[in-house]
């Protein structure tokens, strides 16, 4: 299977019918031996689209992975983002975090979907704060 097509395909679809979001990905200061001190940890923003479905009064259904729904019932989730993997540069961590709309979300969990070697999607498990 083309998996290129279909990592083009999520890109625009996500495009379309997402909204347009920001990911901070945390940049850890370094550390001075000689002065014994760290410089100070920093955020680069970069826009990306997502598409949001939230966890709110969870349904329970069915069709997640076992390690999703250990990852929305053991922590607060208040939603779950998706990311297509071509819109960025880099697998998202639990230190980055998503603005939208003003308002920061944490990662408090991901997964990503890449079939044959070939990235296509980041499901980003997110809490308000």
């Amino acid at each position: 299977m083309d998996y290129s097509r279909l990592a083009s395909k999520t890109l625009s679809l996500i495009t379309k019918y997402g909204s347009l979001v920001t990911l901070s990905s945390f940049i850890a200061g370094t550390y001075n031996p000689i002065e014994g001190s760290y410089s100070t940890a920093t955020y680069s923003n970069v826009s990306v689209n997502a598409a949001f479905d939230t966890v709110e009064g969870y349904s329970g259904r069915q069709t997640r992975p076992t390690d999703i729904l250990t990852t929305i019932l053991s922590e607060k989730v208040d939603c779950v983002c998706y990311i297509p993997a071509s819109g960025i540069t880099r697998f998202p961590t639990i230190a980055d975090r998503i603005i939208k709309m003003g308002e920061k979300y944490e990662i408090v969990g991901k997964q990503k979907l890449e079939p044959a070697t070939t990235k296509l999607l980041y499901t980003l498990f997110l809490r308000k704060g």
